[in-house]
Parts: structure tokens; C-alpha cells; sequence
């Protein structure tokens, strides 16, 4: 998913004199139509991994927003990716920014939320009537694996208890698992701020032990950072205890 917008950084003089961008930053826009700005503000590009919708839908609209009334033209591009490829990017320079599952000692951070996950089960099935579900009540269980972002954590929940479930559908779109859901087929677990309001058919149960987990802003070295990237960790850092997550 790519957001295109240009927006131009004020740069220090120093900077303009010994670069023309920075390592993380495309060349100067050639044919914009802000050429007649004075030679002080550049253009950049600012490259961001997201890792699914919590982080898609839930954080970047009302990040983008903040940072897009600060900084108008900005050249912002999305690109989105489960949380071990996210890091990956990272670590290859790929991407300057990402919004990845904590803990990560090899970044600086900027935590954000605690996500949680959840048990998405049909409304008629015996364990909605339980207030919680725990790892062994989906053993032997009809279930939809996904490798979308909390899919290694769902996995790692099961195995820590022992329960195997009946995979019978592997699946990375959340609608797709939401319809086998409803229709009663399976149940799964996914991440509660990645989920719509339950559908028709549809209920969540929280999980036993309950099961959080931190998502933030992360970058290699925060004091490395182009001045684009530098501007929306401080735009991210001065929104994030006001974030409406529901």
C-alpha cells in the first residue's frame, strides 16, 4: 500500500552544503510544482513498514494525518509486511521506520499500544459461553492458521500449553477467516484492535492467560535519522497518548 505525498523538510544550511539527501531520502523532486520554493527546503521521502491491519488501520490514518498537517508534502510511502519481514527491512535499511511487536532490543523504540489477542469464534458454538478460552480448548478444534502479523504469536500461545488444533484453513485476509467464522466452520485467534465490531455469527472471548503485546514505532538508531523520519517519530512521540484505538 503506498500513501503518496510530497511535503518539504526544513534541512540545517550544514546539511544542504555536504549532501544533496540524506541515505534514507530520494534525490531533490526534479519537476515539482513547489520548484520555486527557496533552496532551503528539499524534498523527501519517507519509507515506513507497517505489519498489518492493528498498525494499517488502527495507528497510521491518525499518524499520518498529524504528521501531513505539519508537514503537507512529504513524500510518504507504505509498505506493509508481516512483523519478521518488517524487521528484516529494518535491519537491511530497506525502510527507516516500522511498526513492529516489542520486545527488540536491536532498535529504538517508541511504544505505542498493547495489543491483545483474542479467541474469533462463532456465536453458536459451546465455548461462547465461556467468559475466557484457554490454550487447550481449541485442541482437536476446527481452526484457521494465518500469517498475518499475529500469526507466529497465536502459534507460539498453542504451543506453550500443548494444544493442537484441526488446521483445516490457512488464511491472511481477516475477512476471509471472519466468513468461515460465521458460517461455523472453524474457529482462530487474532488481534483484538485488528478486528471489526463482531459480525453477525460472530463473538470474541478473551484469552487465558490473557495475552498482550506491545506494538511501537522502531528505527535502527533514532539519532541516525533522516530529517523526514526524525519529524514523524516527534509527531508520533507527541500523539501517542492520545490515539482513539476504538
Amino acid at each position: 500500500m503506498a500513501l503518496p505525498r510530497r511535503s518539504c523538510i526544513n534541512l540545517p544550511a550544514q546539511a544542504l552544503a555536504a549532501s544533496a539527501c540524506c541515505p534514507h531520502s530520494s534525490a531533490p523532486c526534479r519537476q515539482s510544482p513547489h520548484h520555486h520554493l527557496p533552496a532551503r527546503k528539499r524534498c523527501e521521502r519517507l519509507q515506513i513498514a507497517s505489519f498489518g491491519a492493528t498498525s494499517s488501520l488502527r495507528l497510521l490514518p491518525q499518524l499520518l494525518a498529524a504528521f501531513r498537517q505539519a508537514h503537507p508534502l512529504v513524500e510518504v510511502h507504505i509498505e506493509e509486511a508481516v512483523n519478521s519481514v518488517v524487521l528484516q527491512w529494518l535491519l537491511e535499511r530497506r525502510v527507516e521506520l516500522g511498526f513492529v511487536v516489542l520486545p527488540d532490543e536491536r532498535f529504538d523504540s517508541v511504544p505505542l499500544i498493547e495489543g491483545e489477542l483474542v479467541a474469533v469464534l462463532p456465536a453458536t458454538h459451546p465455548l461462547a459461553q465461556k467468559t475466557s478460552i484457554s490454550a487447550l480448548d481449541f485442541h482437536n478444534q476446527p481452526f484457521i492458521r494465518t500469517s498475518a502479523g499475529s500469526g507466529p504469536r497465536v502459534d507460539a500461545f498453542l504451543a506453550d500449553k500443548g494444544a493442537v488444533p484441526n488446521t483445516l484453513y490457512r488464511f491472511e485476509q481477516l475477512s476471509s477467516m471472519m466468513g468461515f467464522v460465521a458460517q461455523g466452520d472453524a474457529l482462530t485467534i487474532a488481534a483484538r484492535l485488528a478486528l471489526p465490531a463482531p459480525p453477525a455469527g460472530v463473538t470474541y472471548r478473551r484469552l487465558m492467560p490473557r495475552n498482550h503485546r506491545p506494538i511501537a514505532l522502531a528505527a535502527l538508531r533514532f539519532d541516525r535519522l533522516s530529517p523526514a523520519a526524525a519529524a514523524f517519530v516527534e509527531t508520533t512521540r507527541k500523539l501517542r497518548k492520545r490515539l482513539v484505538l476504538e
